[in-house]
Parts: C-alpha cells; structure tokens; sequence
C-alpha cells in the first residue's frame, strides 16, 4: 500500500471510530450502479468542511486492493444486494490537491510534484510492469492496466 495508491483503510477505520461519525456508505450502492457504464465518471463534491475528504477515505477503503470487509459488514451499503461486488476491486489514486499547492508556489509544479508521487507509488506496487514514460502520470497508469488489466479508481 503507498500513500497515494491504495492508501489502505485506517483513515475511514480513524473516522468510524468517532463519535460524529454518520454513515454514508449508501453512497457506494450508487456508485456500484454506474461502474463499468458511460455514467461511471463522476464527482463528489461538496461545500467546505462537509465530508469531501471523509467521504474519499470511504471509497478508497471500499474499492482499494487490501481487506476493509469488515468495516463494511454492517453499515447501510451491506443492506444493499450485491453490496461487495466490488470491494478491494480497484487500483484507488487518493489525492487531495490542497495537499500540493500549499507546498508549492504555482499550481503547476504542484501537479508535476503530485504526478511524481503517484507514479512512485506505481512503480512500488508494479515494478514488473514496463512503463513507457514515467513522467507521465496517465501513460503510466495505462501501462500498469495493460499489464494488470486492474481498473483505477481516484
């Protein structure tokens, strides 16, 4: 598990383990719907401070390569038929730009400085793959699909 790719599930363990926690993983019934269809490009957004990086952790542990069964087994999502068709199905890209542009001083070093990272983490997890351009962020994650046939989410 890298710190971009698949980031694990301790960060949505982290927030189930709160008091304030409220569950949303119904959410993910959704999403489940649209995978692997035209619609399946979608954005989460929300205003400041409502739950956009909450959220995030949430579909990175569900859909991210490890094991996060159990932190679903008995919230909403696990209501729903089919509710683990595609858990731990998915190569997640987590990201959280702000993350970047704080660091840097424009916004373009921030997304080559973010690019480089996650290709890293690529390498990491797929050093038998045969990456074309590792400055690259897109062509390499082409290249890990290619050779993996696992799809991303991020």
């Amino acid at each position: 598990m890298g710190k971009y790719l698949n980031p694990g599930c301790m960060k949505f363990q982290k927030v189930l383990n709160s008091e304030i926690y409220v569950d949303k993983t119904g959410m993910i019934s959704y999403i489940n719907s649209i995978v692997n269809t035209e619609q399946c490009y979608i954005c989460v957004s929300r205003p400041r401070r409502f739950g956009k990086t909450i959220a995030a952790n949430m579909l990175a542990a569900y859909y991210g390569m490890g094991d996060s069964r159990h932190l679903f087994a008995d919230r909403k999502i696990a209501e729903c038929e089919n509710w683990d068709r595609y858990i731990n199905h998915f190569d997640v890209v987590r990201v959280v730009m702000t993350d970047f542009i704080k660091e840097k001083k424009d916004i373009k070093s921030a997304i080559v400085e973010m690019q480089k990272l996650v290709v890293r983490d690529l390498k990491k997890q797929n050093p038998d793959v045969d990456y074309y351009d590792t400055d690259n962020l897109i062509l390499s994650m082409s290249d890990v699909y290619e050779e993996t046939g696992r799809q991303f989410v991020i």
